[in-house]
């Protein structure tokens, strides 16, 4: 027997077991769509100008959270800003743009009623989005839909900020 064939069980068996560990990993990747403690919450969106954003940030909370979104809440979330992006990232081999990067960045300001101080936090999505130039209506609908999905995971990504800074509460129905 050769050293070759004397390691291959052992080189099969590395490579079975990183296989079966990546794909774990990918098994268990996803939202964390529970534990933020709170069921309610009040929003102030004045000085913002994006009302796509702000419908799908409420419909979010309230749909995957299960947080209402009342007036003179525990909780005030300040949406300070909403910048958004696009930069052509590649170009096809004619020199036209065949990919773009989409960034937005949410800026918010928590404030509850014990706090002083507002926590003032950015958020950041950034998507790359394929561009047919032959094919505008296709482009601009998938855009659209890029953008409300980067809301979401913007919303989701602010659950999650709430869940690791506020003390884990009671909801409503158990006290």
């Amino acid at each position: 027997m050769t050293v070759v064939n004397m390691q291959l069980p052992s080189i099969l068996s590395v490579f079975a077991l990183s296989l079966l560990l990546s794909a774990c990993g990918w098994q268990l990747r996803g939202y964390n769509t529970g534990s933020v403690p709170i069921d309610e919450i009040s929003i102030n969106v004045e000085n913002i100008n994006n009302p796509a954003f702000v419908k799908v940030f409420r419909e979010t909370l309230a749909n995957e959270y299960n947080i209402a979104v009342v007036e003179n809440a525990e909780i005030t979330a300040s949406v300070l800003r909403v910048s958004e992006s696009k930069r052509a990232s590649s170009k096809d081999r004619n020199g036209d743009v065949s990919e773009y990067e989409h960034t937005i960045v949410l800026t918010l300001s928590t404030l509850t009623q014990e706090d002083k101080k507002p926590l003032q936090q950015n958020f950041t999505n950034i998507r790359r989005q394929s561009y047919n130039e032959n094919n505008l209506l296709s482009s601009d609908i998938q855009e659209v839909n890029a953008k409300r999905e980067m809301y979401q995971e913007l919303t989701r990504q602010y659950a999650s900020y709430l869940s690791r800074q506020l003390p884990a509460r009671p909801k409503a129905e158990e006290k």
